[in-house]
């Protein structure tokens, strides 16, 4: 303590006596008294302000170790809920890699794998059930739809898939729409695109690698898949196009959900498409661990996203997981995107 302090207490009660009456009345007036005490107030209001900048001084001394030390007191308050400088976020960029440097936003990024049945005679006709996880925004749905594509030859098949897929945001924006808020919106709808097609003659086996798209050309998805089947195509080695459409199930969502054992928001919330709601899947967050903070809470829910994937999707899921759920988790504390923070670490 300064040798200044005391002289501050009595300074200060000094002014409270006299704000407050609370000092003692004089038994008759005396001018010479009233002369003296309002000498001691001049004085000690002089004192006060030649201190006030050293009690901010001291203040701002005490928060800057409290806030290093990982303090929160309540003097330090303010410099602990102010929000964290630039240097902090470049760190998020470093910890993600430089893929998805050179963007001005992250797009919406997916994972899918789901089983598929199919029948053709030159006109195949597929019926698959696909489970959608959402990386942005850590949730998942089961979508069913069905595919129409040529292909020479006539088969009955079935087979698994698995693949990712993203929504470009900004080419979104420039059309005037918004981005989509959960899975629903974003995976429900109509889309074509063009396969390549494998098939092992007489031995029933096939593998396909296919991409697809949407009309306006914001949404793009690949995937790999392969199966068994009885018949035969003209050429083992074709191309193929499609065209088809998918929608939430219900009941298949609610159902993966219920035999989770990883942990969901409950009720479920609800996503809307063509006027009709459906229900999806919200993850919750991973208890603290891997040293990440409390209120990564995207980012830790990414992780209970990846436990719920095949381990292989999940492995190359991983990357992209990671790096939109602590873009999300930037944008909630820091006010800018991961894209942003990386943005001088682009090459020019």
């Amino acid at each position: 303590m300064s040798l200044r302090t005391p002289l501050l207490l009595l300074s200060l009660g000094a002014i409270s006596a006299w704000a407050l009456g609370c000092s003692p009345a004089p038994a008759e007036e005396d001018d010479t008294a009233s002369a003296s005490g309002a000498e001691a107030f001049t004085a000690a209001d002089d004192e006060f302000t030649q201190l006030l900048p050293v009690l901010r001084q001291k203040l701002e001394e005490r928060q800057r170790s409290e806030k290093g030390a990982g303090g929160v007191g309540t003097a330090s308050l303010a410099a602990l809920n102010a929000p964290a400088p630039m240097a902090d976020t470049t760190d998020a960029c470093n910890a993600v890699g430089a893929g998805i440097r050179g963007r001005k936003e992250l797009p919406m990024l997916f994972a899918f794998a789901g089983a598929s049945a199919s029948a053709a005679a030159i006109l195949q006709v597929t019926t698959d059930a696909e489970t959608v996880w959402d990386l942005t925004h850590q949730q998942e749905a089961v979508f069913v739809g069905r595919e129409y594509a040529l292909t020479p030859g006539a088969s009955l098949t079935a087979g698994a898939y698995a693949g990712l897929g993203l929504i470009d945001v900004e080419l979104m924006m420039k059309h005037g729409d918004t981005a989509p808020g959960n899975v629903v919106e974003a995976w429900s709808g109509d889309y074509f695109g063009a396969a390549i097609d494998i098939q092992v003659p007489f031995k029933f086996l096939w593998a396909e690698a296919s991409c697809i798209t949407d009309k306006p050309g914001v949404f793009f998805a690949c995937g790999l898949g392969g199966g068994v089947g009885i018949g035969t195509d003209l050429l083992p080695l074709h191309g193929s196009a499609m065209k088809g459409s998918v929608a939430v199930s219900p009941k298949l969502t609610i159902a993966l959900t219920e035999s989770s054992r990883v942990p969901h928001v409950m009720p479920l919330p609800l996503g809307e498409f063509n006027g009709k709601k459906y229900p999806y899947s919200q993850f919750k967050p991973v208890a603290l661990s891997f040293g990440m903070a409390r209120d990564a809470t995207s980012a830790r829910a990414a992780i209970s996203m990846l436990m719920s994937m095949p381990l292989p999707l999940a492995v190359a899921a991983a990357p992209l997981a990671l790096a939109a759920g602590v873009d999300q988790d930037l944008i909630r504390t820091h006010g800018v995107s991961l894209a942003v923070a990386c943005a001088n670490k682009r090459k020019p």
